[in-house]
């Protein structure tokens, strides 16, 4: 069983950096170094053309790959953040916003070992960030939830039966030859409290509360949906956490807070 991947090659370059080491890992600070790029980037590219043996594509063999890299790179680099734009961020603006890649219960220390990533998806990477800049200043830990739950591919999930909650598809999430097929059901409480024990979040968000239909359609009585209000509340009493933010739709005007949030943003 290996770990599920997206195709974009995350998996692999997470393999061979506990391969192989630094040698083996191109990081974001390796772009603002040129010999210490076309170093690591030759590293790799003999690496992977062992790997496929036989399979071998012109990236892999062409000379030219490791300068057109460089050149891609390296533009890409100046656009970056580092740690000094950061700071300078952090001391223009009265907030700012990191956003997670991935579900907490895929991540590598904590998600089922076979369907889990490589990377930790808890707020561990942002608080190093702002500790690394000398930070000192208030942190809102914001967990997020869908008003149903869903996962790509394989791995423990509850599925429900039916097309009930598809009021307002997402065009985006289908079945992917990677991935696997796009499963959806409803709000897990189990799956959720255990999210919330590793993430330790200080407020909720939950969206997609569009979709979300008061009743279950007839002759699905299995398919038990309680009005907003009462879903909400239920919620905060399981998960012991407030919902904060509530999502009717993709656009921030679509975002509704709670009184108690208002209350905090201006007093801030």
């Amino acid at each position: 069983i290996g770990h599920n991947t997206c195709g974009q090659g995350v998996g692999q370059t997470r393999s061979d950096s506990l391969r192989y080491g630094d040698d083996g890992t191109l990081f974001a600070g390796d772009l603002l170094d040129e010999t210490v790029m076309r170093r690591k980037l030759k590293f790799i590219q003999g690496v992977s053309c062992c790997a496929v043996s036989g399979r071998v594509t012109a990236m892999l063999v062409d000379s030219e790959a490791i300068d057109w890299c460089v050149s891609r790179y390296t533009a890409w680099a100046r656009l970056g953040m580092v740690n000094d734009d950061l700071t300078e961020l952090l001391d223009m603006t009265s907030s700012v916003v990191f956003e997670g890649a991935q579900a907490v219960l895929l991540d590598e220390t904590h998600g089922d070992y076979g369907f889990n990533s490589w990377t930790n998806t808890t707020f561990d990477n942002a608080l190093t960030l702002l500790r690394d800049c000398g930070y000192d200043g208030t942190v809102t830990k914001v967990g997020v939830f869908r008003s149903y739950f869903t996962r790509h591919g394989d791995g423990p999930f509850v599925e429900s039966t039916g097309d009930y909650y598809w009021d307002r598809p997402e065009m985006h999430n289908v079945t992917d030859k990677y991935m696997g097929r796009f499963r959806v059901g409803q709000f897990d409480f189990v799956a959720a409290k255990r999210a919330i024990e590793i993430a330790k979040p200080d407020w909720l968000a939950i969206n997609h509360l569009d979709a979300f239909r008061p009743t279950s359609p007839v002759g699905r009585p299995y398919l038990v949906h309680i009005p907003q209000p009462a879903f909400l509340a239920k919620i905060e009493d399981e998960l012991g956490v407030p919902v904060m933010i509530k999502g009717y739709g993709p656009s921030a005007d679509e975002r509704g807070f709670t009184e108690y949030y208002e209350h905090s943003q201006e007093a801030a």
